[in-house]
């Protein structure tokens, strides 16, 4: 019997730890939106906003906040994505010794 997608999916990991600027890249993109427009909508400096599209900073709760007020994901969604790209790089560091 064939495995559904959903099957396949179960126990299957990342090969790499994406961070969750990487997602807001394409959100930015998808909303024809700039990192400096979305800077003044959710009140962060230009520089903050850069830093966690190139992956230096986190998404925080507050941060994960505004974005759920400009875009149609949830606060809950961005938490997740950082806690996901946290536990990745985690487990990728312990897999490399």
């Amino acid at each position: 019997m064939p495995h559904t997608k959903e099957e396949k999916l179960i126990g299957w990991e990342s090969p790499e730890a994406i961070h969750p600027g990487e997602f807001l890249i394409d959100v930015l993109d998808e909303f024809s939106m700039s990192q400096d427009d979305l800077a003044s909508r959710i009140g962060l400096s230009k520089k903050a906003v850069n830093e966690i599209v190139k992956g230096k900073n986190s998404i925080t709760e507050r941060t994960a906040r505004h974005l759920s007020k400009v875009f149609p994901f949830s606060k809950e969604y961005w938490v997740n994505l950082q806690k996901r790209y946290e536990s990745d790089k985690v487990r990728l560091e312990k897999r490399r010794g």
